[in-house]
């Protein structure tokens, strides 16, 4: 994990999260070699953190601590995460990525919304 013991993971937690969470979470993940993994759920079917966080810790046979999944509130913290857990590199990759993968549906949405037809998409109403 990149930077200082204790600034990395502390800034992931808000302090309502208390002093023995943050602390233990912090202790563990800046005691020795991590693998940061950016994992991405589908919108179209949306499943709550919990069951996401429960099934991947089944399968691992971890607990909470020793398999830490850390999942932010929303898209702006999510960006935010990736880029101080997993570098700008990775951000700049994933968002690429996922540019490239859902441009011609996003596309289509647009033209849709707009009342565009593709015959007439080259062409810009007033």
């Amino acid at each position: 994990m990149e930077g200082s013991p204790g600034r990395s993971t502390r800034r992931l937690y808000p302090e309502a999260y208390g002093a023995d969470y943050v602390g233990a979470r912090d202790a563990y993940l800046t005691g020795g070699p991590v693998q940061v993994l950016v994992l991405r759920t589908l919108w179209e079917d949306p499943v709550p953190a919990k069951q996401i966080k429960a099934a991947i810790r089944q399968v691992l046979g971890a607990d909470e601590l020793r398999n830490h999944l850390h999942m932010p509130d929303n898209p702006g913290e999510a960006l935010a995460d990736i880029t101080h857990l997993a570098g700008s590199d990775t951000l700049a990759e994933l968002y690429g990525r996922y540019e490239r993968d859902r441009s011609s549906e996003r596309l289509a949405f647009y033209r849709a919304a707009l009342g565009i037809s593709r015959s007439d998409a080259h062409r810009i109403s007033a």
